[in-house]
């Protein structure tokens, strides 16, 4: 009777998880389309100290692609080619006084994430995690002064990035086959946005050199 009680319970879980299993046909596109995002972009690393938060954009288009199936759930993988815009300004302090550095900087990035979208009651949550290659496409440094107008500056920016991404998003239904896609999103670059030190006019002796990209903001995408 013991063992009629773990068959009959292991039979019943089986089939709750076969009726309760997503059909996905591997590499099945799920949904394409447009992507828009907003949100804080900074610097981080040993040399940030100081650095301002600036508002910045990203656009560009989205593929998804189903992997599998599960109980509940359903993996998939998520292309994305987006422009990025990221602009951040950091105070150089001297002493009595200080002027600001602004880095602006765009990038072509294509964000490969691996999605895991499970319904929690009547909303669907998506975690989702990735790796970012990137290729700066127009980088401009400019010291401003309150008493004078903007200056530009010479410096070697590196002309390609690689960043980790991690977020959660969720998923709705917009007109028969549209869906509306909302995420929330924090990214942090690997390498350096400078090539080669670079050493602030007044303050030559505490060059910058180990300057990261960060961002986090909220994209929105309509897929069909």
């Amino acid at each position: 009777m013991h063992r009629f009680r773990i068959a009959l319970v292991g039979a019943t879980v089986a089939v709750l998880l076969h009726v309760q299993a997503r059909e996905v046909a591997p590499w099945e596109l799920r949904a394409r389309g447009l992507r828009f995002g907003i949100g804080g972009r900074t610097l981080v690393g040993p040399d940030a100290q100081r650095a301002a938060p600036q508002l910045g954009i990203n656009a560009g288009g989205f593929a998804l692609f189903g992997l599998a199936g599960f109980a509940g759930g359903e993996l998939g993988l998520q292309l994305e080619l987006l422009y990025s815009q990221h602009t951040v300004e950091q105070e150089i302090p001297l002493g009595a006084g200080e002027y600001t550095l602004r880095y602006d900087l765009a990038y072509l990035e294509l964000p490969v994430m691996v999605r895991f979208a499970r319904p929690f009651g009547e909303i669907e949550l998506a975690p989702h995690a990735g790796v970012v290659p990137a290729v700066r496409i127009g980088g401009r440094l400019e010291r401003r002064v309150r008493t004078s107008p903007p200056s530009k500056l010479g410096a070697d920016f590196s002309p390609a990035d690689v960043g980790i991404l991690i977020g959660v998003g969720s998923e709705f239904v917009f007109r028969r086959s549209a869906r509306l896609f909302v995420d929330l999103r924090f990214q942090w670059g690997m390498l350096s946005v400078l090539r080669q030190e670079f050493k602030p006019l007044l303050r030559e002796e505490k060059p910058l050199r180990a300057l990261r990209r960060a961002s986090y903001g909220v994209t929105v995408g309509i897929g069909f």
